[in-house]
Parts: C-alpha cells; sequence; structure tokens
C-alpha cells in the first residue's frame, strides 16, 4: 500500500472511535454551538455599541461607530461561524496538525515547518504600516473575545477532536493570506511535472505538449561558417559567411535543470501531493472569471461587474459574506475567515473582483554542495554555510519530536527531504545529484502587506486610490477588475512578478541554477492595466493578458500556465453579440455552459471518422451523431455532454499514458490546464508522434486514437449505466458536486457534515466552471465535480446598494445551522440573492437585530 495511503488511513483509524463515541451526542453539541442572532449580549472589548443585522441566510450587517469595533466584530462573527475552520488553516500554516491528529500527519508538519511560512508571518507583522497593526489588533481582540467567552461551548469539531483552540495572534491572520497564496501556486508543479516528462520521453515529445515553454529546451540557433561561394563562380578560395543554422534539439542548460528538479524535488513533491489529497485541493483550483461593462454597454447607464472566482470546493465555502461600517469603512462582499476586511465587493463609490493572474512565482533553484564541506554550498562563487533552524513538533498522545530545518540565501532546502526525517545531510552513493541541492524561490516570501492593501481597497473612491492600494499586494498575483458609480472601467495586474536574470525575452521561462536567480519584480508603473477601453467592455480569465490588451506596455514574461481561452472567448463572444446589457444578461452568462473548446475538439472527431461508411457498432454511430448535432452546451438534462466528456477522458489517456506510464500520467493531468492545451496543439498535427501507441508494432495516428477513443467512451458509459437506454443518458447523472467536510468521510456522518449531491452542467471549459478529475473517471468511473464558482457576483453600479451574490454552500460553519447548506441548492440551480447595505430597509425588513454593548 503507497505510504501517503496509510498516513491517510491511518488517521481516519485514530478518529473514527472518537466521531463514533460522540455521535449520540452529536445533535446536542451542534445545537450547544449555535448562537443569538437577536437580542442584546455584552462583549468586552468594544468601545461603543455595535448593531449586528441578520437577514434570511444568516449574512451578517455590522453596524459600528468607530473603525475599531467594526473590525473586532468581524473578528468575533469569523469565529463564532467558522472558528474550526480558521484554526484548522492556522494549524496547516504552523506546522502542528499532530498536536490534533497525531503521528500520521507529522510529515505535513514537517514541510510546512521547512516552507516557513510561520516563520515568515512574524517577521512581515514587524514590518506593516501602523494602520494594518491597529486592524490585525482589533480583528484579533474579537475572536479572542469570542473564544474567551465561548471556551465550553465550541463548534462540534472541537468537541469530536478533543481540543479547544488557543488564542489568536495578528500573525495567524497573515499565515492564512499567504496559506491561499500556496495553495493557488502550481508553478513549481508545472516545473517538477516538466522534469518527469523529459526525464520519460526525451527533449522533443516533451516541447511538443508543454505550450509556451519551447524556448526553454529547444536551442536558439548558433553562428556557423559556410562556404557561400556561387556555383557557378570560377575562384581557388572559397568565399566563408556567418549564418545562423538551427542545431534542433539539443539539450540546453534550461532542460537540464528540469531533469535534476523531476530527481531532487521526488520527495517534496510527494509530500505536497499527499497534503492536497488529504484536504481535497489536489486540482487545477486556479481559474476564475470576471468582467465589466461600461456605462454605454449598460441599460442602466451605469457600469456593470460580473465576478466568479473557482476554487477547489468544500464545506464550509471558503467566503464569508458581510457589510462592514465604521469610521471609514462602508463596505459589504465577501470576506476570508481569519483575515479582516472584505477582499472582493464594493462600497458606495466603486466595485471590484479578481481572478488568478497564473504569475509563475515559483523557481526551484539547484546549488552546488562545498565538497569539502556538506554543510556548505556555493552561492556567487562563495562558500556558504547553510542557516539551521530547530523544530520542535507536539504530537497527540505522544512525546515531541525535533528535527532541523536547513535554509539558504533563497530559501529553504527542500532536495533532502525524507520520509522519516527532513534535511538529511548523508550522502546516498547512488545519488547521481549528491553534489547538488535545491531550493526554492517563491514571492510568498517577500514582504508585503496586504491588509493595508484591502483596507484602501475597501475605502478606495475612484481609479486612482484603488490603483495605488495595489501596489501592496504579493501574492497570489491577481487580475483586478474595476467600476465606479462615475461610470469609469479599469483593469490592473496586482502582485509580484519576478524578473530573472536572463530574462531578455517575454517569451522565456528561466529556471536557475548557481547563480541563476531573481533580480527584482516588475515594476509597479510597468504592470498590465486598462482603464475606460474603447469597446466598452474588459473580461478575464486566466488567458494572457498580452493577448488582449490592445495598448500592452512593454512585453515580458509572466507565465507559461495559462487556462485554455474557452471561457475568456464565451465571454467576448455573448459581449460582442449586443450592444447594451442587462442584469439578466449576466446571470445568463455567468451560468454558461458553451465550450468552444468542445466543438474545437470535436471537428477533428468529425474529421477522422467521416470517410468510415461503418465503425461496426450502432451506438458509437449514434453517439458520433449526437455529437454533430450538439452545439457545446452542456446542459445536466442532456446526453451530448456526457458522451464528449467521456470521449475526452478517454482520448487524454490513449494520447499520453503509453509514453508517461500510469504514475507520471497521473502527475500530468492533476493539474488540468497543461493538458487541455497540449491536446489543442496535438490535435491539429494528425500524424504527431504522441498518437503513436509506443506500446504496439504500428504506428498509430490522430485517427486511430480518435477512433479508438470514441470507442472505448460509448463502452465506459454502456457499463456505467447498465440496461438503460442511451436515449435516456444524461450528463447530471454522472456530473455531481458534492461540498466535503474534513470529517464528512465517516458514512453515517455524510448527509450531517457534506452537502450535496447536486446534479450539474458544464466542464473545466465552460464559463460555469465544474471540473472533475480526469483520474476520477479512469480510476472510479466518476465525474464528480472538485472545482467550480465558490462564489458568484454581479453588481449593478446605478443600484450599488443592491448586489447578487450566491455563496457555493452557506454562511455557517455548524453543520446542523440552517445557514450552513442553504445557498447550495440555489447555487446548483445559478439563482442568486439580492443583497441590503441600508440600515432603514433591514429594519423594514424586519432582520434579525443582535446588539453588541461593551
Amino acid at each position: 500500500m503507497n505510504k501517503y495511503v496509510k498516513t491517510f488511513l491511518g488517521i481516519f483509524i485514530i478518529i473514527i472511535p472518537v466521531i463514533l463515541i460522540l455521535g449520540l451526542l452529536f445533535n446536542n453539541l451542534s445545537k450547544k454551538s449555535f448562537y443569538p442572532t437577536s437580542g442584546e449580549i455584552a462583549v468586552t472589548g468594544l468601545k461603543s455599541q455595535v448593531k449586528v443585522y441578520f437577514d434570511d441566510f444568516g449574512v451578517p450587517g455590522i453596524m459600528a461607530q468607530n473603525q475599531d469595533d467594526a473590525y473586532f466584530t468581524e473578528g468575533y462573527l469569523h469565529a463564532q461561524d467558522r472558528l474550526w475552520q480558521m484554526d484548522l488553516t492556522r494549524r496547516v500554516a504552523q506546522g502542528r496538525l499532530s498536536e490534533v491528529f497525531g503521528s500520521q500527519v507529522i510529515e505535513f508538519d514537517k514541510l510546512f515547518r521547512t516552507i516557513g511560512i510561520h516563520r515568515f508571518a512574524y517577521s512581515w507583522y514587524d514590518n506593516i504600516s501602523p494602520e494594518s497593526k491597529q486592524i490585525l489588533t482589533s480583528y484579533t481582540a474579537g475572536v479572542n473575545r469570542f473564544i474567551e467567552t465561548h471556551y465550553d461551548n465550541m463548534p462540534v469539531e472541537f468537541d469530536a477532536m478533543n481540543y479547544r483552540p488557543e488564542p489568536w495572534k495578528p500573525e495567524h491572520s497573515l499565515m492564512l493570506a499567504r496559506m491561499m497564496g500556496w495553495d493557488l501556486n502550481i508553478a513549481w508543479y508545472t516545473d517538477y511535472i516538466m522534469g518527469e516528462v523529459l526525464n520519460k520521453t526525451g527533449i522533443e515529445k516533451t516541447a511538443l505538449i508543454f505550450p509556451d515553454t519551447n524556448i526553454t529546451i529547444y536551442t536558439k540557433p548558433e553562428p556557423v561558417e559556410i562556404d557561400s561561394t556561387d556555383e557557378n563562380e570560377e575562384t581557388e578560395t572559397p568565399k566563408k559567411r556567418k549564418i545562423k543554422k538551427e542545431t534542433g534539439l539539443l539539450e540546453n542548460d534550461n532542460a537540464k535543470y528540469f531533469r535534476q528538479v523531476s530527481f531532487l524535488g521526488k520527495d517534496f513533491f510527494e509530500m505536497n501531493q499527499s497534503y492536497r489529497k488529504f484536504f481535497n485541493i489536489n486540482v487545477s483550483h486556479t481559474g476564475s472569471n470576471s468582467w465589466v461593462v461600461s456605462g454605454n454597454r449598460s441599460m442602466f447607464g451605469k457600469p456593470i461587474l460580473a465576478n466568479d472566482p473557482h476554487l477547489a470546493l468544500q464545506a464550509p465555502s471558503r467566503w464569508y459574506e458581510l457589510y462592514l461600517k465604521g469610521g471609514a469603512l462602508d463596505v459589504r462582499g465577501m470576506s476570508f475567515p481569519g483575515i479582516p476586511g472584505v477582499v472582493i465587493g464594493n462600497n458606495k463609490f466603486i466595485s471590484w473582483g479578481l481572478t488568478n493572474l497564473m504569475n509563475d512565482d515559483n523557481d526551484f533553484i539547484i546549488l552546488k554542495r562545498d565538497s569539502a564541506d556538506s554543510r556548505k554550498y556555493i552561492y556567487n562563487n562563495q562558500s556558504v554555510e547553510m542557516d539551521s533552524i530547530v523544530e520542535k513538533i507536539y504530537i497527540k498522545d505522544s512525546m515531541e519530536t525535533e528535527y532541523i530545518v536547513r535554509t539558504t540565501k533563497i530559501g529553504p532546502v527542500i532536495s533532502d527531504l525524507k520520509f522519516k526525517g527532513f534535511a538529511d545531510l548523508k550522502e546516498n552513493p547512488e545519488d547521481p545529484y549528491k553534489d547538488k541541492l535545491m531550493t526554492f524561490r517563491w514571492t510568498g516570501f517577500e514582504y508585503s502587506d496586504e491588509v493595508k492593501c484591502f483596507y484602501r481597497i475597501n475605502t478606495a473612491k475612484n481609479w486612482d486610490e484603488f490603483k495605488s492600494s495595489l501596489k501592496d499586494f504579493c501574492v497570489p498575483a491577481q487580475n483586478f477588475i474595476y467600476a465606479d458609480i462615475y461610470g469609469n472601467i479599469g483593469y490592473r495586474a496586482g502582485g509580484k512578478i519576478p524578473v530573472r536574470k536572463t530574462n531578455i525575452d517575454y517569451s522565456y521561462i528561466f529556471p536557475g541554477e548557481d547563480e541563476i536567480n531573481w533580480t527584482g519584480f516588475i515594476e509597479f508603473d510597468k504592470m498590465p492595466e486598462v482603464y475606460n477601453p474603447p469597446e466598452g467592455y474588459i473580461v478575464t480569465a486566466n488567458t494572457n493578458p498580452a493577448e488582449w490588451m490592445k495598448d500592452s506596455k512593454e512585453k515580458y514574461y509572466i507565465s507559461y500556465l495559462w487556462e485554455p481561452s474557452s471561457r475568456f472567448n464565451t465571454i467576448k463572444k455573448f459581449i460582442n453579440s449586443k450592444t447594451v446589457f442587462d442584469i439578466e444578461d449576466f446571470k445568463i452568462l455567468q451560468n454558461s455552459y458553451e465550450s468552444p473548446y468542445a466543438l474545437g475538439l470535436l471537428k477533428d472527431l468529425y474529421a477522422d471518422t467521416h470517410t468510415n461508411s461503418s465503425l461496426g457498432d450502432d451506438n458509437v454511430e449514434w453517439a458520433i451523431e449526437k455529437l454533430k448535432n450538439w452545439n457545446s452546451d452542456m446542459n445536466k438534462n442532456d446526453a451530448a455532454g456526457l458522451i464528449y466528456n467521456a470521449y475526452l477522458v478517454f482520448l487524454v489517456k490513449n494520447i499520453f499514458e503509453d509514453e508517461l506510464g500510469t504514475n507520471i500520467f497521473n502527475d500530468f493531468i492533476a493539474i488540468q490546464n497543461i493538458p487541455y492545451r497540449s491536446l489543442e496543439i496535438l490535435m491539429k498535427q494528425p500524424d504527431n508522434q504522441w498518437f503513436d501507441n509506443v506500446i504496439t508494432d504500428n504506428t498509430e495516428t490522430r485517427a486511430d486514437i480518435v477512433k479508438k477513443s470514441i470507442t472505448q467512451a460509448v463502452e465506459f458509459l454502456k457499463t456505467k449505466f447498465p440496461g438503460k437506454d442511451k436515449n435516456t443518458w444524461q450528463w447530471g447523472s454522472a456530473h455531481t458536486i458534492k461540498f466535503r467536510h474534513p470529517l464528512g468521510f465517516i458514512e453515517t456522518l455524510d448527509k450531517t457534515f457534506n452537502i450535496g449531491p447536486f446534479d450539474v452542467g458544464g466542464d473545466q471549459t465552460s464559463v460555469n466552471n465544474t471540473e472533475y478529475r480526469f483520474s476520477d473517471v479512469i480510476e472510479k468511473g466518476n465525474f464528480d465535480v472538485v472545482v467550480g464558482a465558490s462564489m458568484r457576483m454581479l453588481i449593478n453600479m446605478s443600484d450599488i446598494d443592491h448586489p447578487l451574490t450566491i455563496n457555493s454552500t452557506g454562511q455557517s460553519g455548524q453543520p446542523v445551522s440552517s445557514h450552513y447548506r442553504d445557498q447550495a441548492r440555489m447555487w446548483s440551480y445559478g439563482d442568486y440573492k439580492k443583497n441590503v447595505t441600508g440600515e432603514p430597509e433591514m429594519i423594514d425588513r424586519k432582520f434579525d437585530l443582535l446588539i453588541l454593548n461593551p
């Protein structure tokens, strides 16, 4: 059995008895942790009285008389509704899961102690602005007031795991912000996978399936001298001239680097994968959509802004919605439990949304060991001793353990991670790279002040104030879109984009070896930006901004991690189809299941099967005919979406698995934007060598693989729906979403902790993203949704007090609360709720009122 599977099962074995013992008391414990939403309570630490109005979905409207009390109350309510979620994420960042789960998760703790987010957070806090410290102080006081006054009345998870939360610290909020950055970081993953593929298949095949990375593995043309004498010219001395001649596919330094990464980074990769699988986040979860139209394109005369961030779906939701008023604050939208302020939303003047920039924000750096001293490495031609940090880990019901983390001037040493101990410097004679060590540089290690950034966004009144606030934003780099009540719209990239020493071309990527390193970051004034474009709209959907910005500034390398352009093209086509829009139009667009990607892929299916009078199977011919008449709308009630996605999975499997082998293939398809984009390229080349099945004696072409894949897809569906008339097949019956709680794996608690399942349409390439794992289809036969819109938001700037939103699950983290799951079905149907920001309207609609007295 795989060692990480053993780890996973071991955790369950430990906590199952605890859960079962508490099962009889569960209902009582859950209700015990409900908290009042009306009446009056005394809350020590407030300066003045605070009113909190709760709407029909439990969303609070905080009315404070000063800013400190507003943040204090936000912290108090975050803790009231999401304390276990906050504590669990804090423990991951600190490397302290073993204190709760026991020794079975000690390697996760070692991993994050090595990464060192907890260490950096304390130094960041020392350097953030005074206003940020004050915000964090007020917020932290609110969290701790709830913990202190409810120590014996905690959410059920604390009772189930038999522990109590420690006091919150301001640094913990900074850790949670960086954890979001780490979870959205896929640059380290794809660099490692590229090395795996290189070592397995060679440079030529690797070059064909990693879009935008050809520079890293092709050598540039080299100057050579050739005979340039004209054949009709008589001369005894041939003339010579220099030309640049293609030298072919040779191993340059970058290709050699990737090969080393896949060896030196193996344990680091496996531990990260194990962590992500345990928390069900081993997915792309990096997408998102946002768009904004100007007042000239809106029937209301003012801009409309839309946003739906795509994240790994879970229970409870990542987002906590609220309205926050006090002092300079008058803002509403989505917040992250554990972090003060509003991340996405609107105030009285502006609205804003976020999507992932897909920044290549992580580089592995390979350093030479000092052959005379294993404690040292060579950096800038100097021998430098590694710093050593002793980390103590406390283990539940066991003794503490300690190990040494070693760090370099660049980052932590990760090439010596071993399952039984980290940073082991003993030489392995079988190690081909025993004279090397590997570290990594990540923008998340850089100082920044996101608390200040979002405070300034939350209180911004115009474009200049909004744009200026992004100077303090770091990671993960984001696309920020903007609208204001004056009719302006804008786009600005925010975050740190690395500049590599040899970054001489915007399409290069440059990993590092020896002294090769980052020299800084793209200057703030040179970041991608658009303001009031003449076409009257802006769209972002995780594609390269250089491809759609007409007046882009100087080009530079950002990434090779882009998503397929399918979602972007759908949105752009929709907006170009009309002159003006209303909110109903954008509801339709946000919930669109159409996929230009699917239509493009199916052209090759038709081309490679239309010449055959018969494929030998009536069911296969029926399936192809069904797809020919399909418009790519993956409606949950239609069979075409089901057939297409089954075909897609077998197509990917049949193209890649024979060359890569099962293990590397599974790694390759885990972050799906790379195989999706690779497939687009390969399908345009019918005789590409990737279509040949290396296991057979024949030389297969695209047509062979296409026919094989559609035939296997139909056979798979017949097995999945035995005895069922194919005309009744439906995509939604196979494609469902269940929002899973970390403790919802126990069958008897499934319906209490988990939410769903719900039938849905779409896939990763539709605007309404409902990503499933290719590996789940191949190994388990299911298309279960794992990534999607974590929330949806539509803001009409002419009616800014009533934004439309929907959260993926609900406000509460209490499984038996009526607000734990009350938005989930609405989310699955594409419905929205209309929000209120004015106190008179809250009173008129008879919202629950809770008064907090100091």
